[in-house]
């Protein structure tokens, strides 16, 4: 990592609404993503503020690929809360007092792709999904939640064109309450190892609530 810096104090110290903008190294103060942004492996997003985000992302179709480096957030790594929206994380590590993922949006579905990549929270879901027919795919990570669920697609709409789409081909998934909750989910499960650490007898590994389709294969 180099010794460039760009510091802030509000939340956000970097604005991008360049339509390709990639981040090769240095140390960021939060980053407010109105286009395309790609970060590597030496990128250091440190989100101090508790109200903030590593990135956050409202423009319509917006992009955010992490390719490696970290981000440490007091509040939420990745934030996307606006239409057609897509977060692709194929490598690094995001550690975040709240959400380390949090999409929230009622007007179109957003897409998470998951390739590789560690994600962990303290204090809530790491991965948290709210809103009209969001999309989740994840190939591998290791997703924990040392409080709370590490996947959790929210209470939404038991109307079939809103329901959540999620595919989870492999990964590790960790939560001290249920190891991942789907609500009204399209759920197609091919790999990967779920685990609650709760002695509730009443916590899951998995708990799926409604949904048209629901798969889980060897």
């Amino acid at each position: 990592r180099d010794n460039s810096k760009i510091i802030g104090t509000g939340g956000y110290a970097l604005y991008n609404s360049y339509d390709n903008l990639v981040l090769n190294a240095g140390e960021i103060n939060g980053i407010y993503n109105a286009n395309k942004l790609t970060l590597t492996d030496d990128v250091y997003v440190n989100s101090t503020v508790s109200s903030a985000a590593c990135v956050h992302s409202t423009d319509a179709s917006s992009q955010v690929i992490m390719n490696g480096g970290r981000c440490d957030a007091a509040n939420i790594g990745i934030s996307m809360q606006g239409t057609g929206e897509t977060f692709t994380m194929n490598g690094g590590k995001i550690t975040a007092n709240s959400h380390a993922i949090y999409v929230k949006n009622f007007d179109g579905a957003n897409t998470t792709t998951i390739t590789d990549g560690e994600l962990e929270t303290a204090n809530t879901h790491t991965i948290y999904i709210y809103g009209l027919g969001h999309n989740l795919t994840i190939d591998d990570a290791k997703v924990t939640s040392k409080n709370y669920t590490a996947i959790y697609m929210e209470y939404w709409s038991s109307y079939d064109q809103y329901r959540y789409n999620v595919t989870i081909n492999g990964g590790t998934f960790k939560g001290a309450d249920y190891g991942a909750v789907f609500h009204y989910t399209n759920l197609d499960i091919n790999g990967g190892t779920f685990e609650t650490t709760s002695t509730n007898r009443d916590r899951y590994a998995i708990w799926k609530y409604y949904g048209n389709n629901a798969t889980i294969k060897s």
